[in-house]
């Protein structure tokens, strides 16, 4: 989960700081030129970054905050003020999680992010504790446990998964 919380950060500081595209393409040049090779101390693959376009950078950052959210036990009333609820950011991420699932399903042209996309769907694997979100690859059957509970089934690489 560390690489997760990390890409969280620091694709909030490009959103934040209204980071244009060349700035992002020096972002990652950088990593890729200065960091990626110098760093032995975690395996080899541990915390991949793709190439992504600031479009790509808020729809993948979502998720992550979507992620965390569910996972940390989020308190729903601290998104509430004066009695008035916003629930705009949960739908919306809901919403970028089934389109990622469509995209990365169907169209090779988005590989920097699919690449992104199917990093963060293996930290979301059912037998990962850490994880906010749980994807499952086969149905476990009827619960009364509200935990255990599918939100949806979508269908990815021709497999459901059972979100």
């Amino acid at each position: 989960m560390g690489c997760t919380y990390l890409k969280y950060w620091l694709y909030d500081q490009i959103t934040s700081k209204k980071f244009d595209e060349s700035q992002i393409t020096k972002f990652f040049d950088g990593i890729y030129n200065h960091i990626k090779n110098h760093i032995h101390s975690f395996k080899v693959d541990y915390c991949n970054f793709s190439r992504l376009s600031l479009d790509e950078i808020k729809s993948i950052k979502k998720l992550y905050a979507f992620n965390a959210i569910i996972y940390t036990g989020y308190n729903i009333s601290d998104a509430c003020n004066n009695n008035s609820c916003n629930y705009d950011y949960f739908e919306e991420a809901l919403i970028e999680f089934i389109n990622s699932i469509k995209k990365c399903s169907s169209d090779s042209s988005n590989m920097g992010y699919c690449n992104e996309f199917n990093e963060f769907l293996s930290v979301c694997n059912d037998e990962n504790t850490y994880s906010g979100i749980t994807i499952k690859n086969d149905y476990k059957g009827y619960s009364t446990d509200p935990s255990n509970k599918y939100l949806s089934v979508e269908k990815y690489k021709e497999e459901p998964l059972y979100i």
